[in-house]
Protein backbone atom coordinates (compact mmCIF):
# COMPACT_ATOMS: atom_id res chain seq x y z
CA UNK A 1 0.00 0.00 0.00
CA UNK A 2 1.81 3.28 -0.60
CA UNK A 3 1.88 6.24 1.78
CA UNK A 4 1.86 8.65 -1.09
CA UNK A 5 -0.18 12.10 0.26
CA UNK A 6 -2.74 12.23 -2.26
CA UNK A 7 -5.10 8.88 -2.71
CA UNK A 8 -8.45 9.15 -4.93
CA UNK A 9 -11.01 6.62 -3.99
CA UNK A 10 -13.52 5.06 -6.05
CA UNK A 11 -16.17 2.72 -5.39
CA UNK A 12 -17.73 1.12 -8.13
CA UNK A 13 -20.70 -1.15 -8.21
CA UNK A 14 -22.34 -3.52 -11.06
CA UNK A 15 -26.05 -2.91 -10.23
CA UNK A 16 -26.54 -4.55 -14.10
CA UNK A 17 -28.16 -7.84 -14.67
CA UNK A 18 -25.02 -9.16 -16.28
CA UNK A 19 -21.42 -8.80 -15.64
CA UNK A 20 -18.74 -6.17 -16.29
CA UNK A 21 -15.54 -5.40 -16.80
CA UNK A 22 -13.13 -2.98 -15.19
CA UNK A 23 -10.17 -2.27 -16.60
CA UNK A 24 -7.42 -0.31 -14.60
CA UNK A 25 -5.35 1.84 -17.38
CA UNK A 26 -2.74 1.51 -18.20
CA UNK A 27 -1.59 -1.49 -16.33
CA UNK A 28 -3.85 -3.66 -18.25
CA UNK A 29 -5.65 -5.15 -15.59
CA UNK A 30 -9.00 -6.45 -16.04
CA UNK A 31 -11.49 -7.93 -12.99
CA UNK A 32 -15.15 -8.66 -14.02
CA UNK A 33 -17.34 -7.43 -11.14
CA UNK A 34 -20.63 -10.21 -11.42
CA UNK A 35 -24.28 -8.27 -10.92
CA UNK A 36 -24.51 -6.73 -7.41
CA UNK A 37 -20.65 -6.46 -6.33
CA UNK A 38 -18.88 -3.52 -5.84
CA UNK A 39 -14.80 -2.95 -5.96
CA UNK A 40 -13.01 0.37 -4.39
CA UNK A 41 -9.97 1.69 -6.39
CA UNK A 42 -7.30 3.87 -4.89
CA UNK A 43 -4.80 5.81 -6.89
CA UNK A 44 -1.93 7.17 -4.83
CA UNK A 45 0.27 9.99 -6.19
CA UNK A 46 2.51 12.75 -4.89
CA UNK A 47 0.74 15.61 -6.82
CA UNK A 48 -2.89 15.75 -6.79
CA UNK A 49 -4.09 15.02 -10.03
CA UNK A 50 -6.95 14.73 -12.59
CA UNK A 51 -8.53 10.81 -12.57
CA UNK A 52 -10.60 9.88 -15.71
CA UNK A 53 -13.11 7.25 -15.93
CA UNK A 54 -15.04 6.29 -19.04
CA UNK A 55 -18.45 4.07 -18.89
CA UNK A 56 -19.69 1.77 -21.83
CA UNK A 57 -22.08 -0.33 -22.17
CA UNK A 58 -20.57 -3.40 -20.14
CA UNK A 59 -17.27 -2.01 -18.84
CA UNK A 60 -15.74 0.53 -16.54
CA UNK A 61 -12.17 1.96 -17.56
CA UNK A 62 -10.30 3.98 -15.36
CA UNK A 63 -6.95 5.66 -15.88
CA UNK A 64 -4.32 6.66 -13.61
CA UNK A 65 -2.69 9.96 -13.32
CA UNK A 66 1.08 10.18 -13.65
CA UNK A 67 3.22 9.27 -11.30
CA UNK A 68 0.21 6.76 -9.17
CA UNK A 69 -0.12 3.85 -7.77
CA UNK A 70 -2.73 1.76 -8.15
CA UNK A 71 -4.62 -0.97 -5.94
CA UNK A 72 -8.35 -2.87 -6.32
CA UNK A 73 -10.11 -3.57 -3.03
CA UNK A 74 -12.85 -6.21 -2.29
CA UNK A 75 -15.12 -6.58 1.03
CA UNK A 76 -11.93 -4.00 2.55
CA UNK A 77 -9.51 -6.50 1.23
CA UNK A 78 -6.68 -6.03 -1.63
CA UNK A 79 -7.27 -8.10 -4.65
CA UNK A 80 -4.81 -6.09 -6.78
CA UNK A 81 -1.70 -3.61 -6.56
CA UNK A 82 0.50 -2.33 -9.01
CA UNK A 83 4.53 -2.80 -8.25
CA UNK A 84 5.12 0.23 -10.79
CA UNK A 85 4.04 3.87 -10.64
CA UNK A 86 2.75 5.40 -13.93
CA UNK A 87 5.48 7.22 -15.54
CA UNK A 88 5.00 10.23 -16.96
CA UNK A 89 5.78 10.93 -20.29
CA UNK A 90 9.01 11.63 -21.86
Amino acid sequence: MSSDPYTVRLAIGNQKETPLKLWIEPWVEEFELPPGTEVEVRLSGNAESRVEVEYHQDAILVFGFYGSFASVFRDGKLIWECHARLASPP
